[in-house]
């Protein structure tokens, strides 16, 4: 998934029904894996290669639709 500001993030739920809004625009609220590695792999990203790919895992909560489409 891309967020608004085009980070990447890959998304575990166990309760909320992601299948559910394939297509659609989301809220996602949830936990991030390890939040404190992220920012230091931006951190070197930003160093090294600012074009490199880097994600982040977010294990989702709650999901709410915003929009039937993608924007």
């Amino acid at each position: 998934m891309k967020a608004e500001d085009g980070s990447a993030w890959e998304l575990h739920a166990k309760t909320a029904k992601l299948s559910d809004h394939v297509g659609h625009t989301v809220t996602v609220t949830g936990r991030v894996w390890h939040a404190g590695m992220r920012g230091a792999k931006e951190k070197v990203k930003g160093e090294t290669n600012p074009n490199a790919s880097e994600h982040g895992h977010l294990n989702v909560t709650g999901v709410s639709m915003v929009s039937s489409s993608c924007k």
